[in-house]
């Protein structure tokens, strides 16, 4: 069994939730962490599925943020600089350093960053500097922050043991990128929840397979309601404005009893596709991502792609796997079948890739 504990921290100054799943069967503090950080516009109860298997089957620790501008976290007061994978990067290095912090009974030590004991919810770390202790899962732009943090971080590169990259990668196709900058200047609201889900449903049909339950719940911990008192999703408008090069996001679509026009006219697939536009912009990586690439640090790195994703394409899992730092870090990669970006390890069998890889080192090719 394991338990779901709702936490709010402070980071850099701004309050970050996270959800931790924890082991009921496992010691107080326990010594296997997993961070899973999601793609652009979701949460961190994306990985409900998977952190749970992991902390009940496997006695992990898994804390799932949700980035500033997302879900229960603080709005950015600074947008165009805090809507960036660079700071995204730092604030995973203060998450970290505050866990490590509490273990030994210091104060935080990463500058700017209010002392969190205040915070009572956060248990204790058994993770010790200057070995590998961290587990990354990062989905589409989370993947990045991974990438960008065991390549770039002084104090995150080397603390990374193993690293999975969920459909993204430096190399993104372009086809893609211009596709989102269209979508990602369009606002959508509904009168109903339904119609809400509706959207979402046909929004996130590239992620392929995944329960009612998990539909519901994204619905459920992802809508926000509008001073007019129609529904939104749950993120600060302001992310896409960054993520579309700084373009007011102006375009007001209204459901009134259907989504199917709404997902018709933006023809996305998976929302948080619109980092590719980050990408070609630098908005939110930087300029030269290969030389992070390039330069990650830890035990093992799994690419997962999406069977039909045409934001990853074949050809940039080919480019990552032709790297020297592939040979160094063991990496490999894991076709998915019957879906686009990104997988969500909702399936048990996606689930088990990510078994295979944490706990024994080593995945399939292709999943079905």
């Amino acid at each position: 069994m394991a338990r779901r504990e709702s936490v709010f921290i402070t980071l850099l100054d701004r309050e970050i939730h996270v959800t931790e799943w924890l082991s009921n069967a496992a010691p107080p503090v326990s010594t296997k962490v997993l961070i899973a950080w999601h793609g652009l516009l979701r949460t961190g109860r994306d990985f409900d599925e998977v952190a749970e298997r992991f902390a009940a089957n496997h006695g992990y620790r898994v804390l799932c943020p949700d980035t500033i501008g997302r879900g229960l976290s603080q709005w950015s007061p600074k947008p165009n600089v805090e809507y960036t994978v660079p700071f995204y990067v730092q604030l995973l290095e203060a998450l970290v350093e505050q866990l490590v912090d509490r273990q030994h009974g210091v104060a935080a030590a990463v500058p700017g960053t209010p002392n969190s004991r205040e915070d009572p919810s956060l248990t204790a770390l058994a993770v010790t500097r200057g070995r590998r202790d961290i587990d990354f899962l990062g989905t589409s732009m989370g993947g990045i922050i991974g990438y960008c943090a065991a390549g770039g971080s002084l104090r995150l590169r080397g603390r990374i043991r193993r690293l999975v990259l969920n459909d993204v990668g430096p190399e993104l196709n372009p086809v893609a990128i211009e596709r989102i900058k269209q979508y990602g200047n369009i606002a959508v609201s509904f009168d109903r929840l339904s119609e809400l889900e509706g959207f979402f449903k046909t929004v996130y049909a590239p992620f392929g397979p995944v329960t009612p339950a998990w539909l519901r719940r994204i619905v459920e911990v992802g809508y926000r309601r509008l001073p007019n008192g129609k529904v939104a999703p749950h993120y600060d408008p302001n992310v896409m404005v960054v993520a579309t090069g700084g373009a007011a996001a102006t375009t007001d679509v209204v459901a009134s009893s259907s989504a199917t026009g709404v997902a018709a006219a933006v023809e996305p697939k998976g929302e948080e596709e619109a980092l590719s536009h980050q990408h070609s912009s630098g908005s939110l990586v930087p300029a030269d991502p290969w030389a992070l690439f390039d330069a990650i640090d830890c035990e093992a790195i799994l690419i997962t792609r999406g069977q039909n994703s045409d934001l990853l394409l074949p050809s940039g899992v080919e480019a990552m796997l032709a790297r020297p730092v592939a040979q160094r870090c063991g990496m490999r990669s894991v076709t998915i079948d019957g879906c686009g970006h990104a997988p969500t390890f909702v399936p048990l069998a996606q689930q088990q890739i990510l078994e295979t890889f944490f706990l024994d080192g080593n995945a399939s090719d292709t999943v079905k």
